[in-house]
């Protein structure tokens, strides 16, 4: 299953990245199902950071489909941030199946948008 996990990871990780600059309701709608996809099967796997992050971009992700958030520079910083942690997170479930710690991305993501996790 981890192969299967990684082909489909890195499709997601891409989608994302070609839809990062938030710059359309279709490019947020995108993020927006993307980060949710890649945290329910990390959350299978038991990619436990990985899982995180990718739930803390969908919230972000719902919030601006919803209009109850509005994109600005900040967060479409922390959302690419976000994007290239996953995309490190997962090279390293590949490599030695390690994730990356995200924490750090998971804060600038609550912080720029004044979203948390919980």
């Amino acid at each position: 299953f981890k192969a299967l996990y990684l082909q489909t990871a890195k499709e997601y990780i891409e989608k994302l990245r070609n839809n990062q600059s938030l710059a359309t309701d279709e490019m947020i709608a995108e993020l927006f199902i993307s980060a949710h996809s890649l945290k329910s099967q990390s959350l299978v796997m038991g990619y436990k950071s990985t899982w995180t992050l990718c739930g803390m971009l969908e919230k972000v992700g719902r919030s601006l489909k919803e209009k109850s958030l509005i994109p600005n520079d900040q967060i479409v910083q922390a959302v690419s941030q976000g994007i290239e942690k996953i995309a490190i997170s997962v090279a390293g479930i590949e490599s030695h199946d390690q994730e990356a710690s995200t924490t750090d991305d998971i804060t600038a993501l609550e912080v720029a948008s004044g979203l948390t996790i919980s």
